[in-house]
């Protein structure tokens, strides 16, 4: 029997392609568990990175603040998430000394309750660590927050990212996909190597130029390497309602999420549905990829880890009206008895799934699966 805690829809992500979601399912009480990959190199979180020699936060703080109970307009704990210092070298450096030394703006409307003392006391703990020439620019508060919370856990990710969620009220389990500091490298079918995510996006640099033929966990190094899942996030894989691998960044947010070892094999141990549901548009990182390729790769995910492709993924949820899913590619899918399931995802723009047609066909879906979602 299901119980309230037990029975969360999992979601597979990183960046902020599901904030909007995660708003919608905090909202109607929809529960839910995200598991976040902490491989960004790109901006800010280079820079915080390179100086603590730490996992990437952004993505993880981004998720916190979406499913935060908090007025997400005018409380101040999410303001100060929210706030990045300016892109003045000279200003942000200004600002972060001010902010370490407790004179910043957004210090002085925090409440002087735990929440507000424990933002305070994580800032001068990343304050006293960071060496003298950090690179201030654009740096995101709550990632600093995020940074101070893990030295004082002891350097352990997850306790800061639960730390978090008790600051933020977050509505919605958050985790950490693995607690390793490691980055997402790609080989390219040109031939190229690429050892930082933020090159693959297409978003600080020129869009990739030959479709990935393979992506996997690199060290600072750019050598192969290898990270586990541990017993808590095997143990929610297990006990979902629904697996969802959503629209974002296919290689950097969903499948990242799935090389550390034990991800595939905990995902192929359950009965629930395995839905994927693919990106409108153009994703930089699925150059030459239509659907049936996402799928594809995928399934060789699962084989490559000894699992059936089935048990990875057994849906495609898309809207017929945006999606482009030719008819060979459907009879393909169906051929490999992965169910092509239709819903009206893009109820005001053909080129954006609504948030909450997304979550209504995902809780269909588990529902239909026999699973109790509450």
């Amino acid at each position: 029997m299901g119980t309230k805690r037990d029975r969360e829809l999992l979601f597979f992500s990183g960046g902020d392609a599901l904030a909007e979601t995660a708003r919608v399912l905090r909202q109607r009480g929809v529960a839910s568990i995200h598991l976040v990959t902490p491989f960004d190199s790109g901006g800010s979180s280079a820079a915080l990175r390179e100086a603590l020699q730490m996992p990437a936060v952004g993505d993880l703080r981004n998720r916190l603040v979406a499913l935060s109970a908090r007025d997400q307009t005018r409380d101040p704990v999410v303001a100060l998430f929210r706030h990045r210092l300016g892109a003045d070298p000279r200003s942000a450096r200004e600002s972060l000394l001010r902010l370490l030394a407790g004179r910043h703006r957004l210090l002085a409307g925090l409440p002087t309750d735990a929440a507000g003392e424990r933002c305070r006391q994580a800032l001068a703990a990343v304050g006293r660590a960071l060496p003298p020439g950090f690179d201030a620019r654009a740096a995101s508060l709550g990632n600093l927050v995020l940074a101070g919370l893990y030295l004082a856990a002891g350097r352990d990710l997850v306790a800061a990212v639960h730390d978090g969620a008790e600051i933020l009220d977050s509505r919605g389990r958050v985790r950490p996909t693995v607690d390793a500091d490691l980055h997402l490298g790609a080989r390219l079918a040109d031939g190229a190597r690429l050892a930082r995510q933020h090159l693959l996006t297409g978003k600080q640099v020129a869009p990739i130029a030959a479709p990935v033929e393979t992506v996997e966990l690199v060290d600072a190094d750019g050598r192969v390497a290898r990270a586990s899942i541990d017993d808590a996030t095997r143990a929610a894989i297990a006990s979902c309602a629904l697996v969802c691998l959503p629209v974002g960044s296919f290689f950097s947010s969903v499948v990242a999420n799935l090389l550390p070892d034990g991800v595939v094999e905990a995902v192929a141990a359950t009965t629930v549905p395995k839905v994927y549901v693919p990106n409108l548009g153009c994703d930089p990182e699925q150059l030459g990829m239509g659907i049936t390729d996402a799928v594809g790769y995928l399934r060789a995910l699962a084989g490559r880890a000894g699992v059936l492709p089935l048990r990875l993924v057994d849906r495609v949820l898309i809207d017929p009206r945006a999606h482009v899913l030719p008819a060979a590619g459907r009879r393909a899918l169906e051929a490999q008895g992965v169910e092509v399931v239709e819903a009206s995802l893009c109820r005001e723009r053909r080129d954006r799934i609504a948030p909450d047609a997304l979550v209504d066909a995902l809780l269909g879906l588990a529902a239909g699966a026999g699973a109790q979602v509450v």
